[in-house]
């Protein structure tokens, strides 16, 4: 149900997409409990699509549950917590609280730095994703710190 909610914002279908989001995050939080990695991960599905629809306090929020969740079942070190992390930095961006996103972004960074050597795509996606916005909000020195770490990472 969250994965075909998430493919219908992909589409444009927010709506929809909420709905299914949303009874998934209550279907979790039953079978599983508030601090379970699949509500978390339903969470941040649901945050994703309130990002979309520009819902941006309301996607922080989710996000920086989904990101304390992720961390303490996994610890800071893992991909799934540093992703949680950059999603809830680019809220934010989206909200314009820039010394915040910064200071996140750097930490990101210093994190990321500890874990290279193995390859995470999707965290290296997200981390490019994370520069270009930064950037566009004029925080060219973060936003290219980021951006050299991924191409290093990346072997370009």
């Amino acid at each position: 149900m969250g994965n075909l909610g998430y493919s219908l914002c992909e589409i444009g279908k927010y709506e929809d997409a909420l709905v299914l989001q949303r009874r998934s995050v209550e279907l979790w939080r039953g079978l599983a409990g508030e601090d379970h990695a699949d509500t978390l991960s339903a969470i941040a599905s649901l945050a994703h699509t309130l990002a979309a629809l520009k819902r941006d306090e309301e996607a922080m929020e989710l996000r920086s549950k989904a990101f304390e969740g992720f961390r303490s079942i996994h610890g800071i070190h893992h991909p799934v917590t540093l992703l949680t992390k950059i999603n809830y930095t680019l809220s934010l961006c989206a909200m314009d609280r820039m010394d915040e996103a910064v200071q996140s972004s750097r930490s990101i960074l210093r994190t990321a730095t500890q874990m290279s050597g193995s390859d995470y795509a999707a965290l290296y996606e997200g981390m490019e994703n994370l520069s270009q916005s930064l950037a566009n909000l004029g925080e060219m020195e973060v936003g290219d710190d980021l951006h050299q770490f991924v191409i290093r990472m990346r072997g370009f």
